[in-house]
């Protein structure tokens, strides 16, 4: 049995279709993926046979597609120097996130429903698991099919 794992942590996602087209080439055939976070989606889009959808959706990916506007902000601080400005915005943004109990991921929801299937996944023949957090437990959580 041959497996692929992937590892979370946003734009990594793009660097995993990379790797996974390098495989290809190689002829890899895998039996199985695994994941966490983003690479749990590309592990899912992998498994259930649409490569090459994951790639047109890394490729059509803008953060605006993923987070609402005031998370889109927030990310645009990181990137920028701080100053009295942006540690004020900062600061309301992180003070929202924790008064609402985190960041909206609704769109990011959305976008998972339009690339994976379920049913596909379920249908072909490859193992598939990810592993999440229980927030309750406050301890990884593994699935799989």
């Amino acid at each position: 049995m041959v497996g692929l794992a992937l590892e979370g942590g946003g734009s990594r996602g793009a660097y995993h279709i990379g790797v996974m087209m390098a495989c290809l080439d190689e002829g890899y055939d895998f039996d199985g993926f695994v994941g966490t976070s983003i690479g749990a989606v590309n592990a899912a889009a992998f498994a259930q046979g649409d490569f090459l959808k994951a790639v047109d959706m890394w490729l059509d990916m803008t953060t605006e597609q993923l987070f609402d506007a005031e998370a889109c902000k927030l990310l645009k601080i990181a990137e920028s120097k701080w100053d009295k400005d942006t540690i004020t915005t900062a600061r309301d943004s992180i003070r929202k996130i924790i008064e609402e109990n985190g960041i909206d991921t609704s769109k990011i929801k959305d976008l998972i429903d339009q690339n994976i299937d379920e049913d596909k996944l379920r249908a072909s023949g490859h193992d598939f698991g990810l592993v999440t957090v229980s927030i309750n437990e406050r301890r990884p959580y593994e699935m799989f099919l």
